[in-house]
């Protein structure tokens, strides 16, 4: 027979999900997954669909209806590896008996990897701040100065910033983490959270609202475009580009991932290969010849 007797619908599919993400890796993991079930699922005619009644079409219309939204490959596959699990889950504890409606329609879409292909160097990084609107300059600054995941600096609050002793503590997929601050970073954050209270947030919109992807998005396109940039620049160009500053400058790649909140496995997957190419430089100076 297999397969429960239950009527799950896939929004309570995405719920048990979330439920438990908090259970075993945190609220912020959990937060994200929920904030993308949210926007992408809650409201959509699929969420009410039982999966015993999903069929690949359901999903092959999420996919269209989601993809037509906007945003990058990379964001749809983001957001359909969340479904994705969600849906896994709930055959695995036995409430729809096959995956067939799924496996073959939420696959990740090739060529969405260009977040991580983009570089810019620190000039070109002042460009894009210089060229940012009045409000998004502090963001674009900050994650041009760490290399942060922009949703972990949004949810930073003023309390999150120590600084006596040059800390901004930062709360992401990972857990919370400590990191330490250049001075030039130290007098940035300074500047943000003055005149704010410890709960505010630490880089705000200019009337204190918390920014997320869809107010920053299209910013973040006209500055780019304003500094003659590449159309891809997004915010997360900024993570990669300072990770790959890091690692080129000869930072160890533990504490590179340590500081990025990520593992050394996917900072040495994506990374790796730059500090190969710096350790080749630096051993010329040992020649002989």
């Amino acid at each position: 027979m297999g397969g429960s007797t239950a009527k799950t619908t896939v929004k309570q599919a995405c719920a048990a999900y979330v439920d438990k993400l908090r259970q075993e890796k945190g609220d912020a993991a959990a937060d994200d997954t929920a904030g993308r079930f949210r926007r992408l699922v809650n409201d959509d005619p699929i969420a009410k669909v039982e999966l015993s009644k999903l069929t690949p079409r359901h999903v092959a219309e999420w996919k269209k209806r989601t993809l037509a939204k906007g945003g990058s490959r990379g964001y749809y596959n983001r957001n359909a590896t969340a479904l994705k699990a969600a849906l896994n889950l709930a055959k695995s504890r036995r409430e729809v008996a096959s995956d067939m409606a799924w496996a073959e329609e939420l696959k990740p879409l090739k060529g969405a990897d260009n977040r991580r292909t983009l570089y810019l160097d620190a000039a070109k990084r002042r460009k894009l701040v210089e060229a940012a609107s009045e409000e998004l300059q502090p963001l674009v600054r900050a994650l041009s100065l760490l290399p942060l995941r922009p949703g972990e600096l949004v949810n930073a609050k003023v309390e999150s910033f120590d600084a006596k002793h040059g800390m901004l503590r930062i709360t992401g997929k990972t857990g919370t983490r400590e990191i330490p601050l250049s001075p030039e970073a130290v007098l940035h954050f300074k500047e943000c959270a003055k005149d704010k209270l410890p709960s505010a947030w630490l880089v705000s919109r200019a009337d204190g609202r918390q920014w997320d992807r869809f107010t920053w998005r299209d910013e973040i396109k006209l500055a780019a475009a304003a500094a003659k940039l590449p159309r891809a620049t997004c915010l997360y160009t900024l993570r990669h580009s300072t990770i790959t500053d890091l690692v080129t400058g000869g930072l160890d790649l533990f504490t590179v991932a340590k500081i990025s909140g990520t593992s050394v496995a996917m900072i040495e997957k994506h990374y790796g290969h730059l500090q190969r190419e710096h350790a080749r430089q630096a051993l010329k100076m040992l020649s002989l010849e």
